[in-house]
């Protein structure tokens, strides 16, 4: 029969989890600066793997052979690592990270609910219900501040995380079931094989090698998230599953949003040797308080949404009394484009080609209309990251494909008074 665990140690596992989860936010933030989000978690896989390996060899154990265990691992493999990885680094890039925090706070409901259906003996009192209610309060109050929402937020940004969120829920009563004498560095290591063929599907077949950068954050990033935000906390994890209540162990959702939040909000740092560069560079020209002077070129194109484009390029052509320069479809944006030339700035129409296209709920909660204003710069990275730091919100957290061979990437309006701004930079 086996020992009961000390309840020190369940508690320290347990902060373990919260406080190195809680600090990846930030270490995914580094990272994703210069290396897209499914590449950046490929890379964490494949060192966390290695890693896991070692540590399995280490302990002088081997992954099993049985199929029950390919099996768990499988499943494991796809609900807990591939696609909620997946679902949750793009639909962060949809939607602010406050809101992600909340969303995916409905992980204990889902615990809760999946655990009552296939666990029989698991009871769902008024102590577990209560706890989870006030702890999804709290990451709602905490939060709030972000949850204005408008018509740039993606319903599909929104539903991934909710999605994620359920499938973590689902693997995770599938190890609590089926995962009691299965080693939690196996659990982990067979798990992770798994989710990284869907990542490197994801990076292969959705992201461009185009402009990555592996610089000293980026590397710093994927050693940590690997290290810390994988192999520690995720045998650390699946330890706990063993031997505490999977309610319980959910709250770390609930955890995890408020440590996070003294990290990813904070202002952004400047070393002493740059203070010391911006002062001289201040005072040698009239510059911003970057020292680098504007990285706006000019206004390349006002964006405006319409209903039907051809009857709106039939009204301009009149106004304007010349035709078009350039028609496009961008798939990626749901949008179809009449652009209208003349001078440095350009005018360009935009109508949905999807429902649920920023461009058709921007018309539905507001009508026809100017939608953005859109910048044209040198450098679309450099100037969001100047950005930033400059405290602005950024829809995008990296450039995507815009018509007329733009690199393109949005503020967000409740950061410039109201109006949504694009960047943009030429690359075709």
């Amino acid at each position: 029969m086996k020992s009961p665990v000390p309840t020190y140690r369940l508690v320290l596992g347990f902060l373990t989890v919260c406080l190195i989860w809680g600090s990846t936010w930030l270490a995914m933030k580094e990272g994703l600066e210069t290396v897209p989000p499914f590449m950046s978690a490929a890379m964490r896989f494949i060192l966390a793997i290695v890693l896991l390996f070692a540590l399995l060899y280490q302990q002088k154990q081997r992954l099993p052979k049985d199929a029950s265990y390919w099996r768990l691992v499988g499943e494991a493999g796809v609900l807990m690592y591939g696609l909620p990885f997946a679902l949750i680094y793009w639909g962060q890039q949809k939607i602010p990270s406050g809101l992600s925090a909340v969303l995916f706070a409905t992980y204990p409901f889902f615990v809760a609910i999946v655990g009552r259906t296939r666990l029989r003996e698991d009871r769902l009192d008024a102590g577990k219900v209560l706890g989870v209610l006030l702890g999804f309060t709290g990451v709602y109050f905490v939060f709030s501040g972000e949850l204005a929402f408008d018509s740039t937020l993606s319903p599909l940004g929104m539903g991934a995380i909710v999605l994620s969120a359920l499938m973590q829920a689902y693997g995770l009563i599938s190890i609590r079931k089926r995962g009691e004498n299965v080693h939690p560095v196996a659990l982990t290591l067979g798990g992770m094989l798994f989710g990284l063929l869907f990542l490197l599907a994801a990076t292969i077949a959705g992201e461009s090698f185009e402009g990555v950068v592996f610089g000293w954050k980026a590397i710093l990033s994927v050693v940590y998230l690997a290290l810390f935000g994988t192999v520690i906390t995720f045998v650390t994890y699946f330890w706990l599953v063993k031997h505490i209540h999977p309610i319980l162990l959910a709250l770390t959702a609930f955890v995890t949003p408020m440590i996070a939040l003294g990290g990813v909000t904070r202002p952004p740092r400047r070393s002493r040797r740059k203070q010391r560069r911006v002062a001289e560079s201040s005072a040698r020209s009239p510059e911003s308080e970057t020292g680098r002077g504007p990285m706006m070129k000019n206004v390349a194109h006002v964006g405006i949404a319409v209903s039907d484009l051809g009857k709106s390029v039939s009204l301009l052509t009149k106004l304007l009394g010349r035709a078009p320069e350039h028609f496009e479809e961008v798939t990626d944006q749901m949008v179809k484009t009449a652009t209208f030339g003349g001078g440095e700035t350009h005018i360009e129409l935009l109508q949905a080609t999807a429902p649920d296209s920023a461009i058709a709920r921007f018309i539905e909660k507001r009508g026809e209309g100017v939608h953005h204003l859109s910048f044209e710069v040198d450098d679309i990275r450099a100037e969001m990251q100047r950005l930033r730091d400059e405290g602005f919100d950024l829809v995008d957290k990296e450039p995507r494909k815009g018509a007329g061979g733009y690199l393109v990437a949005f503020l967000h309006p409740r950061s410039t008074n109201g109006v949504l701004v694009e960047l943009g930079q030429k690359v075709g």
